[in-house]
């Protein structure tokens, strides 16, 4: 390799063409490969968020649901099944069975995640009336 011969520009017009279509199919070929993985990676971000914020509202909810079952059977073994209070605790029982199977149904539902939140809410307030009588 001579002093003018800097490997940029040397060559014949042959190994030019060739290199310079090498490089376009690699420039093309690697740009596509990365928009893939773009595009993949934005779809698992996504996912994973929608999982996150569902997870965490399914899980309040849920919660939610079994502080006040609890809350209704510890009310029931306290009182004993011979209390007059009784057919009320079925009552709410009843309604939050209904609530629960209806978040089964339709979790992902903000319209029924609304409902269910202000009927868990009414419920409560249900049960802390049958406690104070």
């Amino acid at each position: 390799m001579s002093d003018d011969d800097d490997g940029i520009g040397s060559g014949n017009e042959d190994e030019l063409f060739y290199a310079e279509k090498e490089w376009r199919k690699l420039n093309e070929k690697s740009t596509t490969l990365g928009f893939k993985e773009g595009i993949g990676q934005a779809s698992e971000d996504a996912l994973q968020a929608g999982f996150d914020k569902g997870y965490a509202d399914s899980f309040q909810t849920g919660l939610s649901f079994g502080k006040l079952r609890g809350k209704v059977a510890a009310k029931r073994f306290i009182l004993g099944e011979d209390s007059e209070h009784i057919v009320e605790l079925d009552a709410v029982e009843a309604e939050l069975s209904r609530c629960e199977n209806i978040y089964k149904d339709k979790p992902d539902d903000d319209k029924s995640q609304t409902e269910i939140e202000a009927k868990l809410k009414e419920l409560e307030t249900k049960f802390k009336l049958i406690v104070k009588t």
